[in-house]
């Protein structure tokens, strides 16, 4: 296996963890949705996106409330 086959399969597993996760961080909601995650972080300040913070500071997003947001969009 050469190198560029190897970081296929690295980000191929990287993806499927993502997406089996029910809850997500801030950045790997980032990388889910393909924005930066300083983008993510305008978008909630905006709140925009839908996201919760159980203990006041770090963000975390439902991948299924998620994924029904991207499907609203159609600016995005």
């Amino acid at each position: 296996m050469d190198i560029n086959e190897h970081n296929e399969v690295t980000s191929l597993v990287a993806s499927m963890r993502l997406a089996s996760k029910p809850v997500l961080t801030a950045r790997e909601c980032a990388e889910y949705i393909g924005v930066s995650l300083k983008y993510l972080y305008q978008l909630t300040s905006k709140r925009q996106v839908p996201f919760f913070k159980p203990r006041g500071k770090m963000l975390y997003f439902k991948r299924s409330e998620i994924d029904l947001w991207l499907t609203k969009r159609n600016d995005f």
